[in-house]
């Protein structure tokens, strides 16, 4: 067997500080990730509207969207 026991703990603490930074990476990134979904989901919603009233049309507001379907 010749593993040394000490090593075990040195190394435990490493590898943890790795995995924690590692995973708050992540969240950092998916929330600027959902951040720039939502900007862009806007935006789209704005220049949808824009056709729409270039259109004649009378663009429903974004949080409308979907809710005809659930109330049907």
């Amino acid at each position: 067997m010749g593993r040394s026991a000490k090593a075990g703990p040195r190394a435990k603490p490493a590898a943890r500080k790795l995995l924690v930074n590692g995973i708050a990476g992540g969240i950092t990134t998916g929330r600027r990730l959902g951040e720039a979904a939502e900007e862009a989901r806007l935006k789209a919603g704005d220049l949808l509207a824009e056709a729409r009233e270039q259109l004649g049309e009378e663009a429903r507001p974004p949080s409308a969207v979907g809710v005809e379907e659930a109330t049907a």
